[in-house]
């Protein structure tokens, strides 16, 4: 973990100096197109020479500038190129340190996932969800606000690290009606501790309002590595719609 967050340090550090450097070949780039037009103009304006030569001189003189002024514009033309082709490489180094960074999270967030606990995994996907319905609320403000909208999960509160007694307690809301419930992981004894499995865990699930076979499914869900989400929509909501709201 301790290198994947020094190589994701690393590889932000690199973008950001590619960042600068693509700032300034744009501004490079802006400062060689400023200069090209106005050399374009200023040859545009430029009234014929009347000086008093030969004509043949006159004429190889005019050849000449014309083949400075010719010149000076492929060399314009050049620079253009090679800022050009310095843009694609920082873009190419751009897009893949982007992928090296994608790839770090992805690791790490597969570690997280293979070292954490189940209350872990569902306290993560609560955080996930009330987000997503934060948005939501903002996208339609305008909109009243009723106790009565069904949600998910709120007034979440996660503590203590896995084997030592997590607990995690949580409200959900449907038909109006608000149920709070409570999960705790009992702490492994020191010497089962290498024996035990994550299947062998009983966690202890309580509610406020009695809610048909609420520990047993629990832990079914959690052992089966089951979304909380499933879990309040298929037990949780399907018991106050059936035992609830038919009755009133």
């Amino acid at each position: 973990m301790e290198k994947a967050r020094a190589r994701n340090m690393e590889l932000k550090e690199q973008l950001e100096q590619l960042q600068k450097v693509c700032e300034f070949c744009q501004q490079e780039k802006a400062a060689l197109l400023q200069q090209r037009a106005e050399l374009q103009q200023s040859a545009a304006l430029q009234e014929p020479l009347q000086p008093d030569v030969p004509a043949a001189t006159q004429e190889m003189y005019n050849s000449v500038l014309e083949s400075v002024c010719q010149f000076s514009l492929q060399e314009l033309k050049v620079l253009e190129l090679k800022e050009q082709l310095q843009l694609v490489k920082v873009t190419e180094e751009r897009d893949r340190i982007n992928h090296a960074l994608s790839q770090v999270g992805q690791d790490r967030s597969q570690v997280e996932e293979s070292t954490s606990s189940a209350l872990d995994r569902w306290h993560r996907e609560m955080d996930t969800v009330m987000g997503m319905e934060a948005l939501q609320k903002s996208d339609n403000s305008n909109k009243d606000f009723s106790l009565a909208l069904d949600k998910l999960f709120f007034n979440v509160t996660f503590k203590g690290v896995t084997g030592e007694g997590q607990q995690l307690s949580f409200s959900t809301r449907h038909g109006g009606i608000c149920v709070h419930i409570s999960v705790k992981e009992p702490v492994k004894q020191p010497k089962r501790c290498q024996d035990a499995s994550s299947t062998d865990t009983m966690y202890l699930i309580q509610s406020d309002m009695y809610v048909a076979d609420l520990p047993g499914e629990g832990n079914r869900y959690l052992k089966s590595g089951l979304s909380a989400t499933d879990f309040v929509r298929n037990i949780v909501w399907k018991h106050i719609k059936e035992g609830c709201l038919v009755l009133s």
